[in-house]
């Protein structure tokens, strides 16, 4: 749903639906293709986060906005 870039252009977050239709949310080191986290929020209805954004001048920490 959203993919968002942090400012060293090498880290990614993400939020998706899974086949389940629960929300999930990837932390993604793009440099060496791998998932540095995942969460899976089982309990949230589909679709409730609407935005991802990093924070400045951080590549670990991020925050979600939605309904």
């Amino acid at each position: 749903m959203n993919i968002k870039f942090a400012y060293d252009n090498r880290h990614i977050i993400c939020n998706t639906i899974t086949n389940e239709y629960t929300m999930m949310i990837f932390l993604i080191d793009s440099d060496s293709p791998c998932i540095l986290g995942a969460t899976n929020l089982s309990f949230s209805l589909p679709f409730k986060i609407k935005d991802i954004e990093f924070n400045p001048n951080s590549i670990f920490r991020f925050v979600s906005c939605g309904v």
